[in-house]
């Protein structure tokens, strides 16, 4: 077995307990809700740790044509610093130069 193999079997294994686990929430959530508990959601009686997430608010006070603005400098930039590569583009442009060494071997 190789390592990507074993890594793919832990994280299948790590997945079918967090399966597990939300099952069980689920019933305890169906459960509790029957009893009259006022829960909104599952995950209003128990949160796992593998749902955490750090929670980042960005505020923009800019205004909708500075948004345009901003967007379409990076549009530029973008477009004048990459070159996608079309393999069935027949233009000479962009090939590279072989020299006679290159050829023989």
């Amino acid at each position: 077995m190789t390592v990507c193999e074993a890594s793919a079997i832990m994280d299948a294994v790590s997945d079918k307990e967090k399966a597990e686990w939300e099952k069980t929430r689920w019933l305890g959530f169906i459960t509790a809700a029957s009893q009259g508990a006022k829960l909104d959601k599952p995950q209003d009686l128990i949160r796992f740790s593998w749902e955490e997430q750090d929670v980042v608010k960005v505020t923009d006070n800019r205004t909708y044509e500075e948004k345009i603005k901003s967007f379409e400098r990076i549009v530029k930039l973008i477009q004048s610093e990459t070159t996608v590569f079309n393999p069935f583009d027949t233009t000479e442009v962009n090939k590279p130069e072989l020299n006679t060494q290159q050829e023989k071997i």
